[in-house]
This record gives structure tokens, sequence and C-alpha cells, in this order.
């Protein structure tokens, strides 16, 4: 008969198997202990619900922050009648005629007529092909009077009853070109220096087309400064040839 032999409480064994496993249950109890005094555990639903809560807190700040700096805005001008009435499209028109050496009038028939805004220039000069009295139509032309109205200018020619009308884009001072068609000026005038033309015309032609000698040759022309309003402008003018001793007439 095997008798059961008593642990000897200072042995190694005894001391390993039995307080080991207590001291090491009671660690953990501790370290489980801290941990829950230094973290807060929520759970992950209430995790979503904070998310959410942040994000619209966030959304209302800016919210709210826009709408104060709205309030302090500066109120934007009401627009009156007369700005209103400043960029609508005005009615250039009027009569071109001219006196032949016999004293005779007659229309200008085919005259150019081409308006541009006086404070406003373009990038580069026009170029002048298909815009005189003796150029065809052609798709350079068009090409010329797109690069025109998209610098706030305007291009027509002379009816046969020597009238004309130009739709320019609003009010304001325009320079005037005309170039006769039947009505040239003498030799004698043409072929003094970039001929003939005035040293302030020619400089003030420059900054809107190329070649502005070219571009009137040897016609008759007319180039002044006019105030187009809200109820349009008129212009009148006579080419009178009865003076020239030499007289060029295009016929």
């Amino acid at each position: 008969m095997r008798h059961l032999e008593r642990e000897n409480p200072a042995s190694p064994d005894f001391q390993s198997g039995v307080s080991q496993p207590l001291k090491d249950r009671a660690d953990t109890s501790q370290d489980v202990a801290r941990l829950l005094s230094e973290y807060v555990l929520i759970r992950r639903a209430a995790l979503s619900w904070y998310y959410f809560v942040l994000v619209g807190c966030t959304l209302g700040g800016l919210a709210i922050g826009w709408l104060a700096a709205s309030s302090f805005r500066q109120p934007r001008a009401v627009s009156s009648p007369a700005n209103a009435a400043s960029g609508e499209r005005v009615l250039l028109s009027g009569k071109i005629r001219f006196i032949d050496a016999g004293g005779m009038g007659h229309p200008d028939t085919g005259a150019v007529v081409i308006a541009l805004p006086a404070r406003q220039f373009p990038d580069s000069p026009v170029p002048i092909e298909g815009l005189r009295p003796w150029d065809r139509d052609s798709a350079q032309r068009q090409r010329n009077l797109e690069t025109l109205a998209e610098n706030g200018g305007a291009w027509t020619t002379v009816d046969e009853a020597g009238e004309f009308s130009l739709v320019l884009p609003m009010q304001g001072d325009y320079w005037v070109l005309v170039i006769s068609k039947n009505l040239a000026r003498p030799k004698s005038v043409t072929e003094q220096p970039n001929r003939g033309i005035a040293e302030l015309d020619l400089s003030q032609l420059s900054r809107y087309f190329e070649r502005p000698g070219d571009l009137i040759g040897p016609q008759e022309y007319y180039w002044s400064r006019q105030r187009v309003e809200v109820s349009g402008g008129r212009i009148h003018h006579v080419f009178d040839g009865s003076s020239w001793s030499d007289l060029d007439k295009i016929r």
C-alpha cells in the first residue's frame, strides 16, 4: 500500500508550484486596474456618433463664420438706368457725298466708313486687306472685320443714296475714318511723303491699322473724333474736289 507523501513547504517545487500562480494573477489584476484608470473604454457605436457630432460642429462653425463675414461685406452698387444704358448698342449713321470738278454733288456710293473706340486700342494693328473701298469681299475681309469687332470697332460702306449706318457696342467717343470711293486726291498731294497724309492723322491711324498709308491710298479721306450718345450719332460729310486743279476721279 502506497502512502502519499506530504509536500515539504521548504522544497522549491512547493514554493514554485503553489505560490507563483497566485502572484501572477494578482499582478495581472493590478495591471488591468491601472489600464482602466488611465483609459476610457467607448463602444464603437458611440464612437461613430461622436464622429458625426464632430463633423457637424465643424461644418456649423464654418457656416456661422461665412454668414458673419457676409454681414460685413460692402453692399454692391445697384445698377442705375444710366449705367445700364452705357452698355447698350448705339447707332452711328449719316450721309457721305462728294463734289466733282464741275461743282456737282453726288452720293459717294461705295465709300468706306470705319469707327473705332477712342480709348481702346488693339494689341496689334488690324490688317487692312478687305477694308479699302476698292477691295472685294473675301475670307480675309471677314477675318479682319471680326478683329475690328473684337476691338469695339465696326465697318460698313455707303449705299447708293449716300447713306450709311453702323451699330457700335456702346456709347462713347469714337474715331471715325471715311475713305472716299469716287474722289481721289491730286497727284501733287499723294506724291508727298506718307502719300500726303497729315503726320498727326498717320500717327493716330497707326495705332489701329497696319500700313495706314496703303489703307487710304490716293483717295480723299476724313478722320475725326465723334461722340456717340445713347440716342445715336450723325455724320454728314462732303468731299469737295472742285478746288483741286488736277482732280483724279475714279470711275
